[in-house]
C-alpha cells in the first residue's frame, strides 16, 4: 500500500473515517455559507453515498454529539468554520484534548 496516498482503508492514528462500521460521519454546513457552499454539503453526501452504499446525514447550523464531522464551510463567511479556526467547540461542544480516544468508531 501506497505510504503518501490520502485515502486508507485501515484505522490508524491521525486518520479520519469518512465511513466505519456501517455509519458516515455526518456532514455539517452553515446556512449563513454561500449556497454553493450549502449545496456542497449535499454533493459530497451523494459521493459519499455512491462510493461506499452509506448515505451520511446533513446537518445545517447543528453539530451532532455522535463524534466526528466533516465540517463545509468558507473561512470569513461560516460562523462554524470561524468558531473551529480559534480553538472554540462548536455549537458548545467541550473541547477535545489531543489524548482523548475517537468518538466516532
Amino acid at each position: 500500500m501506497r505510504t503518501d496516498s490520502c485515502i486508507v482503508f485501515t484505522p490508524g492514528a491521525g486518520r479520519f473515517p469518512l465511513v466505519a462500521q456501517g455509519r458516515a460521519a455526518p456532514i455539517v454546513v452553515s446556512a449563513s455559507d454561500f449556497p454553493g457552499v450549502t449545496r456542497v454539503g449535499g454533493d459530497l453526501r451523494a459521493d459519499v453515498e455512491r462510493v461506499t452504499g452509506v448515505r451520511p446525514a446533513v446537518f445545517t447550523d447543528t453539530v451532532p454529539e455522535t463524534g466526528e464531522v466533516v465540517l463545509v464551510g468558507t473561512i470569513g463567511k461560516s460562523p462554524l468554520i470561524a468558531g473551529a479556526g480559534r480553538g472554540a467547540p462548536a455549537a458548545g461542544r467541550p473541547p477535545r484534548a489531543p489524548d482523548d480516544p475517537p468518538l466516532y468508531p
